[in-house]
């Protein structure tokens, strides 16, 4: 029997506990029903490259781990992703979660491609959200209103900082982004809090005209 290399099922609606783990010849996953990925659901599929999960709600403790190919993964309505949700996925570079108002802590980990993430409707980056991701580059999240203490702690490949909407920051938010961070812009950011850009040692623009 032929390896199963293509996986499209209609009317799955969870994917529960390994269920869908070390299939080694998988490449594609369509589960265009499924809401509810649950712990380590799709893990350990060493060739699976493509990813669709167009109705998926909610992504649980490494629902989607150890994927080692994994290019493309699509996510347009999925509002929760619990901490260590998507890891080690290192092929994985951009992610765009258009449906996510709050994020939380390590909820993508050790993706060691994952340069860019695109969140357009978060409103708040918690504590210890990116903190020690030394992959991170960018962080575009537009609309976010508060950054947390030590949410970007060691995140230390991260570019830029530009929160036109941001108007809380708590202490150490950006400290030792130490490589490449080289633009902090917030707009309505009044009240700079301590260490909070302590350590870049790279930063070379800085806009804080309510400050």
């Amino acid at each position: 029997m032929p390896a199963l290399t293509t996986l499209n099922v209609s009317s799955c609606h969870t994917v529960s506990y390994y269920g869908i783990a070390s299939c080694n010849k998988l490449t594609s996953i369509s589960l265009p029903q499924c809401k509810l990925i649950s712990d380590y659901g799709i893990t350990s599929c060493a060739q699976l490259s493509i990813l669709s999960l167009p109705v998926c709600e909610k992504i649980s403790y490494y629902g989607i781990a150890s994927n080692n190919s994994l290019e493309t993964l699509n996510l347009p309505v999925c509002s929760t992703i619990v901490p260590y949700g998507i890891a080690y996925c290192n092929k994985l570079s951009e992610l765009t979660l258009p449906m996510m108002s709050s994020i939380e802590p390590s909820f993508v980990y050790s993706c060691t491609s994952l340069k860019t993430i695109n969140l357009p409707i978060c409103t708040e980056i918690p504590a210890v959200a990116f903190s020690t991701n030394y992959f991170i580059e960018t962080v575009n999240a537009p609309l976010v209103t508060s950054i947390g203490a030590y949410a970007f702690y060691q995140a230390s490949n991260l570019a830029t900082a530009i929160y036109p909407e941001c108007t809380s920051m708590s202490v150490w938010a950006f400290d030792y982004c130490s490589n490449k961070l080289s633009m902090a812009s917030f707009n309505k950011l009044s009240i700079i809090p301590s260490y909070a850009f302590y350590g870049d040692k790279m930063l070379t623009s800085v806009y804080f005209p309510s400050a």
